[in-house]
């Protein structure tokens, strides 16, 4: 027992020895290895150089601005360089970034030359008189920043769509080692397009643009891209170089009046520029020379005429008054005099008369619903219509849907009077060429035969219907002043009436650049 205990307490003093001198060699270690002071940190190894993806090449260009072709008449285009513009070089093939020169110091300039250095990729190649490089003005917002167009844009105005859309560059153009010059052409070219026509389908390109055109819009189109408008039988390359302002307008068919007339819904027609007239003595038809022009307008002609109507229409004269329905292919227009005539007229189911016009297959006569919409249906009706004295003879005017009164005149509706001379709406002949310019349409007291020849207080004109006695008829002035009557012309009645032709609008109007 006492041998055991002499072990154990041997054993206990053996591993206290053996901790003391393990903690005093650690002590040992750690005091050789700091001597007292902080390691020092070991040093990065020495960096080595990136080697250059680019090199660089001396770079000079004279550039200029070619300035803008065609009219833009109170618009400040692009001519001369601002501080602020920047020309961008580029070809990412072979550089390895744009290169960006700035227009500082050179503004008001038309041509400027900087010299600068390319940056060409590694392994590229840059070669004179071989190597294409483009050129890009970037001014901020204005000229799109450099964007060139790409599809067509409606704009409000020439100002803005140069700012948003106008683009100019060089592109393509060599690398010279010597010297470079360049001119910046403008990119996008403007159109103008003023179209009497509905459902205009404009193709720019590849890309189909459709659009209602009503009066005048404005469009950016790129340059070098062909517009066709199919319904106006019109293709042109626009290609920027010998103008960049294009007006193209579709004109009014011939003997037309350039302003369209609502007569139902989706429904408009252009008036002739005059009343329809005939000669007997060799039975030519014309168009009145001038909207106020009559064949029976003064005291001395309604005395001259009288009952011997039908003598005075063997003479060299022209005539303006037609029994019902003889302005069509096949009547007798010279057959009112003093006896009444049988005679049947073409008439369709619903009472219209279903004939061409003798003066040509495209005109026509309004029925009384066309001219009740005219009158009555279309926006503003009432404020479109009414009495008129022009160059001294006195009808009745009816005004565009898009009418918009001339400067210095003016147009009453609303009015009320008892004699002739009190009509407040009178117009020399040089104000009514403003009135009609702008699309206003005369209707003459051209008088009226009804066995003798005389003047009413009012025109009556001929509708397309054949119902029941009378005409259509526009009540001017006293105190109806702005309300009208229509009836459906009888047949076998002799009476001589006016007759205004009208050609519905269609989409196959000629298109002229300007």
């Amino acid at each position: 027992m006492q041998l055991m205990k002499r072990y154990t307490l041997l054993m206990l003093l053996f591993v206290m020895a053996a901790v003391m001198l393990a903690t005093s060699c650690n002590k040992d270690d750690d005091d050789n290895n700091n001597n007292g002071t902080t390691p020092e940190p070991t040093p990065d190894p020495t960096p080595v150089e990136e080697e250059k993806a680019f090199t660089t090449v001396p770079f000079s260009i004279t550039v200029s601005i070619e300035p803008i072709a065609g009219s833009l008449s109170g618009v400040e285009t692009k001519k001369a360089f601002d501080d602020s513009d920047v020309i961008e070089i580029s070809n990412p093939d072979v550089l390895y970034e744009p290169l960006n020169i700035s227009a500082n110091g050179n503004a008001g300039k038309a041509s400027a030359t900087f010299t600068a250095e390319l940056k060409v990729k590694k392994g590229a190649e840059l070669v004179s008189g071989t190597t294409k490089l483009s050129a890009v003005l970037k001014n901020g917002n204005n000229y799109n920043n450099g964007k060139p167009l790409t599809d067509i844009k409606a704009i409000a105005s020439l100002a803005d769509g140069l700012d948003q859309y106008c683009c100019w560059s060089c592109d393509g153009f060599t690398y010279s080692s010597d010297a470079n010059a360049i001119s910046l052409a403008q990119s996008t070219v403007f159109v103008e397009l003023n179209m009497i026509s509905d459902n205009v389908t404009m193709k720019i390109g590849n890309a189909d643009f459709t659009e209602t055109i009503s009066g005048s819009k404005l469009y950016a189109v790129p340059c070098s891209t062909k517009v066709e408008i199919p319904n106006a039988n019109f293709e042109m390359l626009l290609d920027g170089k010998e103008q960049s302002i294009y007006h193209l307008t579709a004109s009014a068919p011939e003997e037309c009046l350039s302003h369209l007339f609502s007569i139902g819904e989706d429904k408009r027609v252009f008036f002739s520029s005059g009343n329809l007239q005939y000669r007997p003595l060799d039975g030519a038809w014309r168009i009145a020379p001038q909207q106020y022009q009559t064949c029976f307008g003064g005291a001395d002609l309604m005395f001259e005429v009288g009952e011997n109507y039908a003598d005075w229409m063997g003479e060299d004269k022209w005539t303006d008054l037609f029994r019902g329905g003889m302005w069509i292919e096949g009547g007798s227009p010279n057959e009112v005099n003093d006896n009444e005539a049988d005679y049947t007229l073409p008439v369709d189911e619903n009472g219209e008369i279903n004939a061409s016009c003798a003066y040509g297959a495209q005109w026509m006569v309004l029925s009384c619903d066309e001219w009740s919409y005219l009158m009555e249906k279309r926006p503003d009706a009432e404020h479109k219509r009414g009495g008129a004295l022009v160059n001294g003879m006195d009808g009745w005017m009816i005004l565009p849907d898009d009418w918009v009164t001339p400067d210095g005149l003016s147009f009453v509706s609303d009015f009320s009077v008892k004699l002739v001379e009190d009509i407040p709406n009178k117009y020399t002949e040089e104000e009514w060429a403003a009135m009609e310019a702008a699309g206003a349409v005369f209707l003459p007291n051209s008088g009226q035969i009804m066995m003798t020849f005389y003047a009413p207080l009012m025109p009556y004109y001929q509708t397309r219907n054949v119902t029941n006695l009378g005409s259509l008829g526009l009540f001017l002035y006293f105190s109806r002043a702005n309300e009208f009557y229509c009836y459906g012309q009888s047949q076998g009645f002799n009476v001589g009436n006016p007759v205004r032709l009208v050609q519905l609008q269609v989409g196959n109007t000629k298109v002229n650049v300007e």
